[in-house]
């Protein structure tokens, strides 16, 4: 710093020889055959940057998740070019002084190679397009730097279209124009910020998959960070991949949302989306998030000065997390959930990182 219906094959026109790539095809292949790890991939991951973080613990926690990349989002949320300087230089350290731990990705190949060495892949990305100043050039310079992934808006309106917060906003002339150096320089362009029209009209001209790296489904619950179903399917129907997150926003305040609210979520965008469509992106990091009263009363201050900066996304008042979902393995305990609900392992292991890994390859290409 979101009921169901059943999915009718056939919907968006998407079939499976279309939406699988043979790098993904072979993996599950080798993955089928060896019973060795799926690739999983948490399509939103909160980098907490800074040395004293990566402690013993906080290593073997990494190793632990079970992921095979993660896309990290640098600058922070208020699309800082000095703080996203620092966050980019502190991520190629971790990968210097860590090896055997972590692997820069700058093409789709190094996610498999971090994957096949068991390392996890770490993927640069922005989400205030702020950073950008609304010139087309920042996209190349940032792209050049090895930035994949982007977003046209944080909660408000930008020079490219509207956010969550911003009603009335679609997507502007320079906007389109940034879809199109996105889609031309091998960037994801990343909507899950933004609001109704611009997730449309993007998702409506984009010649490359699109994405929502970090939402939920709005007809589970109509918070505005959560994606209509128009939404969900306009993005499905480029290729792309809508991700679930782990925010308060899949329950209505002032419940804290639990693992069946996390199921619903997914079990929804499964139904409107489709199988090949659906993934993870938690907002989530490798340590649980602290509910002591010392964090609570934290967490409010921040709540505060984002609500006096206008970019709070209503219902912000609650920790986040999920119920059941707040431990260092909560990847392996999503995958459990969805087998426990009666997603089939196939389906299981392309929403945790298959089908992001196909929206990559084509993506960046």
């Amino acid at each position: 710093m979101i009921g169901r219906r059943a999915f009718i094959g056939g919907t968006l026109g998407l079939t499976a020889a279309t939406c699988v790539s043979k790098t993904v095809q072979a993996m599950e292949a080798r993955t089928a055959a060896s019973q060795t790890k799926p690739l999983w991939i948490d399509a939103n991951f909160i980098p907490w940057f800074g040395e004293e973080s990566w402690s013993d613990e906080t290593q073997a926690r990494a190793r632990a998740s079970g992921l095979s990349a993660m896309k990290m989002t640098m600058g922070g949320s208020k699309g800082d070019l000095a703080r996203f300087a620092d966050d980019l230089a502190w991520a190629n350290s971790l990968a210097r002084r860590y090896p055997d731990l972590f692997v820069i990705v700058r093409q789709s190949a190094d996610i498999v190679r971090a994957h096949e060495t068991n390392r996890i892949g770490l993927i640069p990305s922005l989400e205030n397009a702020d950073i950008l100043e609304g010139d087309l050039e920042r996209i190349t310079l940032f792209r050049d730097l090895g930035v994949l992934v982007m977003q046209l808006s944080y909660n408000i309106e930008t020079p490219f279209g509207g956010g969550v917060l911003a009603e009335g906003v679609g997507l502007k002339a320079l906007g389109a124009d940034a879809v199109a150096r996105m889609n031309e320089l091998g960037v994801l362009v990343d909507l899950s910020h933004s609001n109704t029209p611009t997730t449309l009209e993007a998702a409506g001209i984009s010649t490359k998959p699109v994405a929502a790296t970090h939402t939920g489904a709005r007809s589970v619950h109509g918070n505005i960070r959560n994606k209509s179903d128009a939404e969900l399917r306009a993005i499905a129907e480029t290729g792309g991949v809508v991700g679930v997150y782990l925010m308060p926003f899949l329950a209505p305040s002032p419940r804290q949302p639990d693992t069946a609210d996390f199921i619903a979520h997914v079990r929804h965008v499964l139904a409107v989306c489709g199988e090949d469509h659906t993934g993870i992106g938690t907002d989530q990091w490798f340590l649980p998030t602290d509910t002591s009263d010392e964090a609570v009363a934290a967490y409010q201050e921040i709540a505060a000065s984002r609500q006096a900066a206008g970019i709070n996304a209503p219902e912000e008042d609650r920790l986040l997390y999920v119920e059941g979902l707040n431990t260092p393995d909560r990847h392996n305990r999503m995958a459990e959930a969805m087998a426990e609900n009666g997603l089939p392992a196939a389906t299981v292991d392309k929403i945790m990182g298959l089908n992001f890994m196909r929206v990559f390859e084509d993506a960046w290409i």
